[in-house]
């Protein structure tokens, strides 16, 4: 069988799919925008280190969509 992303492999409802396809595009996002960022960047994002070693290791179930994009506010990404 192929699969158009690797989330349709993983997930069997098409609901859940969609939501990780979205943190997961939110995550990359968000990681590209902190190797740009300087300084304290767990204090900018407003999460503490481990929050923020979460977030920069991937750990996507960690985080809500709701919760990413907010993250991404903070660090300046504009709403998709």
């Amino acid at each position: 069988m192929i699969y158009e992303n690797v989330w349709e492999a993983l997930v069997d409802a098409p609901k859940d799919r969609v939501d990780l396809k979205a943190r997961s595009d939110l995550l990359i996002l968000i990681e590209r925008r902190l190797n740009a960022l300087q300084g304290d960047k767990a204090e900018r994002l407003g999460m503490n280190e481990n929050r923020l070693n979460d977030l920069v290791s991937g750990k996507i179930d960690k985080f809500g969509l709701t919760e990413l994009e907010s993250i991404a506010r903070r660090a300046g990404i504009p709403r998709q």
